[in-house]
């Protein structure tokens, strides 16, 4: 055993010192490597910043009410009847101010400060107290907006990444020129600095969705009282509902989102990670071909061929690890607490990238299988080549 490793550093020596002549090879490996990690690192960079969108912590005794046939706020819209009825469901905190929160929430075409093109962006409409059930916001700059006025808040996020948006100035939504009269930010930095918020009253006629309201947040008298709560009004003739915990409603859009990003994200990390194995291995095919002799005379001295595969997998890790190291390095220095605009597919989502120290290590550790993977077959072939036939090239 220690003949073999002895072997080994020996040879994995003599092949470190021998990369600056095949530099062109290494580099193109190096380089397909790097793209792979960098690839992944944003991938999963981008994923972080989704979890981040949707990071409103939630509770357990607050309901989302929304129809049936929508899962998310936009595009439900409610029957006008649904906040009396709902008024009547039994588990309602009827003692305390603001147990209910009418919200409309629906999109507007705004320009993007990068290119100026037109983004769907968040509009969401208060009907009554603005922060009864949406805690943990607070005012950046200048105030809330004033009901029965044509005044909005803007959140952080999307205040810089639109174009011209700044308190006191004013914005087109729909068929009314709003007032922007605060910026306003979220504890953590969620779903709510990507939106808009003003007095439904003001937004609806204006937006054409004059009387009608998109979702019901429902503060409960406690936890327990969802089940009870959401049985009455799921089974309520003449109201179609869906009812949700505050808390389940964003675990299940983060999981939503999540998926529709990595699924893509990740097939594009696997046809990197193949074009960069096909470099990798060619390279080392290529050394083997130059130094075919040489490796044919170190097994005829004595040179076993467990020692000469591992030196030829152990030049593949390292070119893997160079590579996956500067991908995710250089990935990491351009995204790290950069804003992203991106968009669910019906409004834009303003995002914090977030580079976690465990995703550089991951995207390294994959980059890392795929260079191993890439010397194997070069090892094998190297392994059960005929010596007498490795002398006899030039």
């Amino acid at each position: 055993m220690s003949s073999t490793l002895s072997q080994f550093l020996s040879l994995f020596a003599m092949s470190i010192r021998s990369l600056p002549s095949r530099a062109s090879s290494s580099i193109v490996a190096i380089v397909g490597f790097a793209v792979t990690g960098g690839v992944l690192v944003s991938v999963l960079a981008l994923a972080n910043g989704l979890s981040g969108f949707w990071r409103s912590p939630g509770s357990d005794d607050v309901a989302i009410v929304l129809a049936r046939s929508s899962f998310s706020e936009v595009g439900s819209r409610l029957a006008r009847n649904a906040g009396s009825l709902i008024q009547q469901a039994p588990g309602l905190a009827q003692a305390q101010r603001g147990a209910t929160s009418p919200q409309l929430v629906t999109t507007a075409a705004l320009p993007r400060a990068s290119d100026g093109k037109g983004v769907s962006v968040l509009v969401r409409g208060f009907d009554g107290a603005a922060w009864s059930l949406d805690r943990d916001t607070s005012m950046l700059a200048g105030h809330p907006f004033q009901h029965g006025l044509d005044e909005i808040i803007v959140g952080e996020k999307l205040a810089r990444t639109l174009s011209g948006i700044a308190v006191g100035s004013s914005l087109q939504l729909g068929v009314s020129r709003f007032k922007v009269t605060g910026i306003f930010k979220e504890q953590g930095g969620g779903r709510y600095e990507s939106e808009i918020w003003g007095d439904a009253n003001q937004l609806a006629p204006a937006m054409g969705d004059a009387g009608k309201i998109s979702a019901i947040y429902v503060r409960l008298a406690s936890k327990d009282d969802f089940e009870s709560f959401a049985n009455y009004l799921m089974n309520l003739p003449g109201l179609d509902v869906n009812v949700f915990r505050e808390r389940d409603y964003l675990a299940q859009q983060t999981d939503r989102f999540r998926v529709l990003v990595m699924i893509p994200g990740l097939a594009i990390v696997s046809l990197m990670g193949i074009a960069a194995m096909l470099a990798a291995a060619n390279t080392m095919l290529s050394a083997i071909q130059v130094r075919l002799r040489e490796l044919g005379t170190l097994r005829a001295i004595g040179f076993g061929p467990t020692a000469v595969a591992a030196q030829i997998l152990a030049e593949a890790l390292v070119l893997g690890l160079l590579g996956g190291a500067a991908g995710a390095l250089i990935a990491a220095g351009m995204l790290h607490g950069e804003s992203a605009l991106t968009s669910n597919g019906l409004s834009a989502m303003a995002l914090s990238l977030s580079v976690r120290p465990e995703a550089a290590f991951a995207a390294i550790g994959t980059v890392l299988l795929f260079s191993l993977i890439a010397g194997a077959w070069p090892a094998i072939l190297m392994s059960r080549i005929c010596v007498v036939d490795a002398l006899r090239k030039t």
